[in-house]
């Protein structure tokens, strides 16, 4: 159902405009976004863009969350490529990937992609079992996902790695600007009126913990790809709010029966370490791994930390890895 606008909203929209006015100069325009790099069709004018790094090892494929894009790993990418074969696509509407207009961007309709993704990487690379990882949104759609191949009788994921990850609708704080997207009206005179950086870099501020992580570079990441993910970004704010559609996946996470490590900033004000407990205690063997010191992006903000406990996860019980 679509919000009316009300008082506080009216409100917020006033807020929005003086945040553009004040928007500081300082920052210089952003490069070009990066250019699209492989592609995965989905099906007829649908497909995901991915990158393809490292050769060697486990494979490993990563889901970024709301708003992002594959370079939300740019930070640990360099830290497991030499280990790691990784697959990094643009979930659909972000990124380079297909923004299909009819799509609804419903947490099914993802992982059904992305479910299709795996199948391919797992014909590319013929390795029988893969690594997934998903961080904030991109967890969610990754525990669908796992949930679609198992319904399917098809067991590639072997191994899943939640990093702060949405999947109780009940345990969330989702910021402001994601909250306006979910108001009919103001969200696109939002989109309109705030520049791109400015909207990142009030999301940014939101999610790190570390206010000196939030830097033009880093802003620039991400705000050259907003402008045509305006639809995407709408959507998905909507469905992140259907908290109905999340409890059809939630109430299945116990089925999931793979080694998972689950991993969560201190500080992560958008979905708190609570959420963590119950991604714990609902997933039977599961790990909880050392809360980081870091807000709700941790593989950005702490990507060392965060690439080790990736690889000391993976390493484990390998003894066919020859590392």
């Amino acid at each position: 159902m679509k919000r009316s606008l009300s008082p506080f909203h009216s409100f917020a929209l006033l807020a929005l405009a003086s945040l553009a006015l004040a928007a500081p100069a300082a920052c210089s325009d952003c490069p070009a976004p990066r250019p699209p790099e492989l592609r995965f069709d989905v099906s007829p004018g649908i497909f995901l863009n991915y990158r393809e790094e490292g050769g060697a090892g486990p494979v490993v494929v990563a889901l970024h969350g709301f708003g992002g894009t594959l370079d939300t790993w740019d930070d640990v990418q360099p830290m497991l490529a030499p280990r790691y074969r990784l697959y990094l696509p643009d979930l659909l509407g972000f990124g380079h990937s297909a923004k299909p207009e009819k799509f609804d961007y419903t947490v099914a309709e993802q992982a059904e992609a992305v479910a299709g993704f795996l199948e391919m990487v797992q014909r590319e690379t013929g390795e029988a079992k893969i690594t997934l990882i998903g961080h904030s949104y991109g967890g969610a759609v990754a525990i669908a996902a796992y949930l679609a191949l198992q319904d399917k009788g098809e067991a590639i994921v072997d191994r899943l790695i939640l990093i702060d990850a949405l999947a109780f609708p009940q345990e969330k704080r989702f910021p402001a600007f994601i909250n306006i997207m979910r108001v009919w009206g103001v969200n696109r005179i939002a989109l309109k009126l705030l520049p791109a950086k400015t909207q990142v870099r009030m999301v940014l501020k939101k999610i790190f913990h570390n206010p000196a992580a939030v830097t033009s570079d880093r802003v620039c990441r991400y705000a050259g790809f907003l402008p045509s993910s305006h639809a995407a970004l709408i959507k998905t704010a909507h469905q992140l709010g259907d908290e109905a559609a999340f409890l059809m996946f939630t109430q299945r996470i116990h089925e999931i029966a793979v080694p998972t490590l689950i991993v969560w900033g201190r500080y992560d004000g958008v979905i708190p370490r609570r959420q963590a407990e119950l991604l714990r205690d609902a997933i039977v063997g599961s790990r909880l791994a050392p809360l980081l010191e870091a807000g709700h992006a941790p593989q950005e903000e702490l990507p060392g930390e965060t690439a080790q406990l990736i690889d000391t996860f993976l390493m484990a019980d390998r003894p066919d890895s020859g590392k």
